[in-house]
């Protein structure tokens, strides 16, 4: 920029310069000296629009399921598998959606980093009120249970239903209330749509689950054969 020129000045001047020069060379001189520019102004247009498509076709969360050292059949499509639960629930997949957090796996016996990380995971989720089932296995279900996280099923599923599965209930005495022993867990060993190698699969619901109603649904879907 030449001494005592505005930045428009200096624009000018490069203007009256390739005026009248074919268009090829403009192009040229414009990305030489522009293309920085260019492309931060692509990159922010691509993000806000990105952001906008977000925004707009966000669905909102039916049912948060947390799949804890249980796994579901390898090669399973997760979207399908929301989209098969909403249709079983009558619950419209256009405004809906399954929340599934799956392959969270957590060890106790020797602490890892992927381990740590997921226990954080969990408890974030649960504390955002994002998780209304934890699928789990014996190890994480006492550690959890120990911790309060679990509901009385008592309180979410109904007589019935709890009678229908008397076998398959876990019983445990949960801290913070004097009501003894209570239905923690039901066992989903057996599932369909599960994997078939686990050694223990038990469905629980969060203490402070968002949507335990459909939470019950989720149970049938499990535990009812195709």
């Amino acid at each position: 920029m030449a001494a005592g020129n505005s930045l428009w000045d200096e624009v000018r001047e490069q203007q009256a310069k390739l005026k009248g020069r074919p268009w090829k060379e403009k192009l040229s001189y414009f990305w030489e000296y522009y293309k920085i520019h260019t492309l931060v102004i692509l990159c922010v247009l691509l993000l806000g629009g990105n952001l906008i498509y977000t925004v707009a076709t966000a669905r909102e969360s039916a049912v948060g399921v947390a799949f804890v050292n249980t796994y579901l059949p390898e090669g399973t499509d997760t979207d399908q598998f929301s989209d098969e639960f909403l249709a079983y629930a009558g619950i419209d997949a256009k405004e809906y959606e399954a929340s599934l957090y799956t392959e969270m796996y957590v060890r106790y016996d020797r602490a890892d980093e992927i381990s740590y990380a997921n226990m954080q995971k969990i408890v974030a989720n649960v504390a955002a009120k994002a998780i209304d089932v934890i699928l789990c296995d014996k190890t994480y279900l006492d550690s959890a249970a120990a911790e309060g996280m679990f509901a009385n099923l008592e309180d979410v599923f109904p007589a019935e239903i709890l009678e229908q599965n008397k076998d398959r209930l876990l019983y445990m005495d949960l801290p913070g209330d004097d009501a003894g022993e209570v239905p923690v867990a039901i066992s989903v060993l057996d599932s369909p749509r599960l994997w078939d190698g686990h050694e223990s699969a038990w469905f629980t619901v969060i203490i402070n689950a968002p949507h335990p109603e459909t939470a019950v649904k989720f149970f049938h879907f499990l535990t009812e054969r195709p």
